[in-house]
């Protein structure tokens, strides 16, 4: 256990700020939340740049994060599209940085059969959660729409990265994706849809 504290200290800081996030939402404890928030996307990218292979689009994914992660503290309109637009910023990275790891191109992935599920997976996120929310969101509906459409490409491309490698790192990628799908749907239905419900996400 010391010995992987060693060798990938950022990468437990993560989790250690991930659990008393866990506990923040569990107190309602404001304080808590806004110290922690930030240091998600901050830790992963301490992280990443000590490992031995570098993308540059992946690193810039992750400061994007960052950014949205600390404009989205701040509950006021302008800042929430400041997030919005951080967050659509890391999407397309991430997409790029997942792109560059498939081999033969998306084309040639979209020829397999196995690329139905998560791409087919993530068109059924999307209808799903824009159906949900469409009514509640009235100007935002088109900017929150693209973002949406942007992050189920890229969650699909992660899963078929998972499908062709499958290795820990890209395993990894996917469920980072997919909980990164679960806290946009989140910050979507209490922005929209729960925002008088005491019992909020």
């Amino acid at each position: 256990m010391l010995s992987s504290v060693k060798k990938h200290p950022f990468l437990h800081l993560f989790w250690l700020v991930a659990g008393f996030k866990i506990l923040g939402h569990l107190l309602e404890n404001n304080v808590i939340l806004n110290i922690t928030t930030p240091l998600l996307a901050l830790s992963l990218l301490l992280h990443y740049r000590t490992e031995k292979v570098q993308n540059t689009a992946f690193a810039f994914a992750l400061i994007f994060c960052f950014m949205g992660d600390t404009t989205l503290l701040v509950d006021h309109f302008n800042y929430f599209i400041a997030g919005l637009t951080a967050y659509w910023g890391a999407s397309i990275l991430f997409y790029i940085s997942f792109l560059k790891c498939l081999d033969g191109g998306l084309m040639k992935q979209l020829k397999k059969k196995k690329a139905l599920w998560p791409l087919g997976l993530y068109a059924v996120y999307l209808v799903g959660l824009m159906y949900s929310i469409h009514s509640f969101m009235e100007d935002l509906f088109y900017p929150t729409f693209l973002y949406a459409i942007t992050l189920s490409l890229t969650c699909g491309v992660s899963g078929l990265l998972w499908l062709e490698k499958r290795n820990t790192p890209a395993k990894n990628v996917f469920l980072g994706c997919f909980l990164l799908s679960i806290c946009a749907t989140l910050i979507g239905l209490n922005k929209f849809v729960f925002t008088d419900n005491p019992y909020r996400f």
